[in-house]
Parts: structure tokens; C-alpha cells; sequence
């Protein structure tokens, strides 16, 4: 039996008005927003070609991060259609690929220290004491939630990661 294998593209919706967020935005805008966009720049034959394999796995409206799978064979079709995409659901904004993956697995550990860096550019910006604090915190929880789980899983005897 063939495996089918896929690309994971970790995006991050850049928003025209930074000030907005469009909590309004849920995983079939993003669907259609991406097939049309497919179907302007590459025609028939591109929207054929990754609608089969074409998802998204993950979309976090308070952070702008959005996950979409598409078969490795297409992944330059959707790579090339990314930058292209203006507005999802009337919201303008813009798709950041900030990753791109085999798994979703490695994803998942981007997306950690990707918002392990965010939290310290966060803490550069920070103007008072308590909001230092506050962003220490979240650093803090971070580690040690990390270091939670890999300290249990090899003590149980169990090497994966959820």
C-alpha cells in the first residue's frame, strides 16, 4: 500500500489594520479563499490538482496562525498562491508562510518555539513591571510545562509526543 504524503504549511494571517481581529474568520473561509485564489493565478488544472488533498488542520483566531495541508506532490501550486490571497471572509489581510512541513508534528514544535520567541519579543516591548511579570509567567509556564511532559513520557516509557 502507498502512503500518501502531504505538506503542512504553517501561515500567519498579517492583518491591514493591526488593531482588528477578525474573530469572525472560522476553516471553510479560509478553504474557499484559498481554492478561488488557486483557481484565479493556476486555473482548472490547479484547483483539480489540490482540491483532493486540500485542508486546514489548524487555525487559531487570537494568535493569526493558520495550518493547511495539501499533497506534497502540489505543495509548490499552494506556495505559490499564498502571497496572492488579500482578504478572507471580507477581512483584508494577508498569508505569512512562516513554515513548511512533512508533519504535523514538526509543526507543532515550530509553532512552540515560534511562540516561545514571540513571547520574548513581547517582553522587549513590555512598558511597566506588572506586565513584565506577566510575560515572565507565560515564559516560565512554557518550560516547564515542556519539560513536564518529556520528563513523563520517559518515565513512563512512552517516547512519542502528543
Amino acid at each position: 500500500m502507498v502512503r500518501l504524503k502531504n505538506r503542512y504549511f504553517l501561515c500567519e494571517m498579517v492583518f491591514e489594520d493591526p488593531n482588528s481581529r477578525a474573530f469572525s474568520i472560522v476553516t471553510q473561509n479560509i478553504y474557499a479563499a484559498v481554492k478561488s485564489k488557486v483557481r484565479d493565478t493556476h486555473g482548472d488544472y490547479g484547483l483539480a490538482a489540490i482540491s483532493w488533498g486540500l485542508s486546514v488542520r489548524y487555525l487559531n483566531s487570537h494568535t493569526g496562525l493558520v495550518m493547511i495541508r495539501v499533497r506534497r506532490h502540489h505543495q509548490k501550486i499552494l506556495g505559490s498562491t499564498l502571497p496572492f490571497i488579500t482578504s478572507i471572509a471580507r477581512c483584508p489581510l494577508s498569508l505569512k508562510t512562516i513554515h513548511v512541513s512533512g508533519t504535523i508534528r514538526s509543526c507543532q514544535k515550530f509553532l512552540v518555539k515560534f511562540n516561545r520567541q514571540q513571547l520574548v519579543v513581547l517582553l522587549r516591548q513590555c512598558k511597566t513591571n506588572e506586565e513584565r511579570i506577566q510575560v515572565k509567567e507565560s515564559i516560565k509556564k512554557c518550560s516547564v510545562l515542556a519539560k513536564e511532559k518529556k520528563s513523563h513520557n520517559t518515565a513512563s516509557g512512552n517516547t512519542s509526543f502528543s
